[in-house]
């Protein structure tokens, strides 16, 4: 709850084991950050809780019945149900960590606006991922990190895979000479 308050968000690399209640119907793990304001005298609004919850999915795009267990949803709407929950609370960070990993080509696509959205709002976006493709294609500024510390930072036209590469696996490189 803390790092909620002061508005950093994670979405964790897994999903299922470390983001969802798979169990639980989907509206209420799109809700689940944010049940203080949806609660009266500890009793959830149930009604309060339906629009939001579906206004949220909707604005993610995830169709169909949201009182369905999140199990039921594919692996790329369990995804942005968990940004659903993000947009839910003010952020002023949100770390998406391994984003698209085991998502549909349409979802990545999806998932991929929603997280340049938040950055064109203003909203700092730290993305964690082992997919060069995906971080060149999201980012403005890379860090690479290789065993444990940051082996290179790369920008503008020194972010390219083969530095990327070369940092994560051979010689450190820098953004000012492109290798």
């Amino acid at each position: 709850p803390g790092a909620l308050r002061r508005g950093l968000f994670l979405i964790p690399e897994s999903r299922k084991e470390q983001g969802l209640v798979l169990g639980r119907p989907i509206r209420e793990n799109v809700t689940l950050s944010n049940l203080a304001a949806l609660t009266t005298a500890g009793w959830v609004r149930t009604g309060a809780e339906r629009r939001e919850s579906r206004g949220l999915l909707d604005r993610v795009t995830v169709a169909g019945e949201d009182r369905r267990a999140v199990s039921a949803l594919s692996g790329g709407n369990q995804q942005k149900v968990l940004f659903a929950r993000a947009l839910q609370r003010p952020r002023r960070l949100l770390i998406a960590d391994e984003p698209t990993r085991g998502v549909d080509v349409g979802s990545r696509r999806a998932i991929y606006d929603l997280i340049a959205e938040q950055a064109a709002a203003g909203i700092g976006v730290l993305v964690i991922s082992s997919d060069v493709e995906e971080v060149l294609g999201l980012a403005h500024r890379v860090l690479v990190i290789r065993g444990g510390r940051v082996a290179a930072e790369l920008s503008g036209s020194g972010m390219t895979e083969e530095n990327v590469l070369k940092a994560a696996f051979a010689d450190p490189v820098t953004s000012e000479k492109p290798v």
